[in-house]
């Protein structure tokens, strides 16, 4: 009896040891897919905004919630995507991390600044003028950061603020569009609304205010999630200002507005721009004095 009941103990102990090792490695395969997946939203994302590069880039932005990949595994794919000719045995693109690379400082970096890092033997060589600042914080969209537009973004990290006007948009460019590798990631994502702010963007950058229009008729007709956070409705509020409907502007402005009443200094800044730079007809003036009362600033 001893013996059955010590070999019954056994087996039960054995059969718990190994069903935590199963559910245990089981639970590791989702962490990696679901880290995979994540690898694969922010380079989609980014190809989306940018869809070419300016070599010799170096991107900078605070730690990207990746849980198995650093800023130094991060740069192989970049240079992949972005220079998959590339036989020099340098990097052509870089990215660092603001909060591991500078140790975490606040002070801004300084212009005119050559940058030289080594990375598993491979250098990379750029400057401070030829910086683009980042931010990811899922499940918000990338963001490529405009010195001028972001400046009033609620959420942005100080170390990212302090460092606004390194970010130079002019290392995009757009005369090809380049993708991830098929051979290395999956494929292209269904486009979310985070494909619909990407393009918007880059669009905003270009000066497309009515590309713009066209890609919120596509959005808010899609049957997706309408953004993550009021200020991705920024680049379609400046889209239809200033392509003439400054009734549905104002209207996506104090909806971003209700989302998020820190959100007003950025619509603020937003619409002074919009005041300044576009004619806006004098029927509008109803529309234009509520945006004022409702974001306490003078816009035209």
């Amino acid at each position: 009896n001893t013996l059955l009941k010590n070999q019954a103990w056994k087996a039960l102990l054995f059969s718990v040891i190994l069903g935590f090792t199963f559910g245990y490695h089981f639970q590791t395969a989702l962490n990696f897919k679901a880290d995979w997946a994540a690898v694969n939203r922010f380079f989609y994302q980014f190809s989306w905004r940018v869809p070419d590069l300016e070599p010799n880039t170096a991107i900078y932005t605070i730690e990207i919630p990746i849980k198995y990949s650093s800023d130094n595994s991060l740069i192989g794919a970049f240079n992949w995507i972005y220079d998959a000719e590339n036989t020099s045995g340098n990097f052509s693109t870089a990215i660092f991390y603001l909060d591991l690379r500078t140790g975490g400082s606040l002070t801004p970096m300084e212009e005119h600044r050559p940058i030289h890092r080594m990375i598993h033997f491979v250098s990379f060589d750029s400057s401070t003028d030829d910086i683009l600042l980042i931010y990811d914080a899922p499940p918000r969209c990338l963001r490529i950061i405009h010195p001028g537009y972001d400046a009033g973004y609620p959420a942005l990290p100080p170390l990212i603020r302090n460092n606004l006007r390194f970010s130079n948009l002019s290392l995009i460019e757009t005369e090809n569009q380049v993708n991830p590798p098929g051979d290395i990631f999956n494929l292209e994502p269904e486009h979310d609304w985070c494909y619909y702010f990407e393009k918007a963007d880059l669009a905003r950058q270009l000066g497309d205010w009515a590309g713009i229009v066209e890609l919120a008729k596509e959005a808010f007709q899609a049957d997706i999630e309408v953004y993550y956070h009021p200020s991705e409705l920024v680049p379609f509020i400046q889209g239809l200002a200033f392509t003439g409907d400054v009734k549905n502007a104002t209207t996506l402005t104090l909806q971003a507005l209700k989302n998020d009443p820190q959100m007003k200094t950025m619509l603020c800044n937003i619409w002074k721009d919009i005041g300044k730079k576009a004619d806006i007809p004098p029927q509008f003036g109803d529309d234009i004095n509520k945006l004022e009362n409702r974001l306490d600033c003078t816009i035209q």
